[in-house]
């Protein structure tokens, strides 16, 4: 597998817009290089009998039937309300004007 080089690092680094100073360059490219290392080891790992997971439970649906249930009234709904105007909550002011 090809290394990473301070070429590539500065390439990245611009293309995410980083900042990086010139002596940290030598330490990123180190620390990518056994990255990409580690990397190409999980890679040489024969899987060839291996199944595709997209999960490593067997977990498939959580969530409960969409049921439509009638919902309660808007008069229902406004009674706990502490303040309405007309058929409205009314809520404190949240933004500046």
């Amino acid at each position: 597998m090809e290394e990473i080089s301070k070429k590539d690092v500065k390439h990245v680094a611009k293309l995410a817009e980083l900042d990086i100073r010139e002596d940290e360059l030598d330490k990123f490219v180190d620390q990518l290089n056994i990255v990409l290392k580690h990397a190409g080891r999980i890679n040489e790992i024969d899987t060839t009998d291996v199944e595709p997971t997209s999960h490593v439970t067997n977990i498939v649906n959580v969530f409960r039937d969409d049921i439509v249930k009638k919902c309660i009234s808007k008069k229902d709904a406004l009674l706990n309300s502490p303040k309405t105007i007309e058929d409205l909550f009314e809520v404190p002011l949240i933004t500046e004007e």
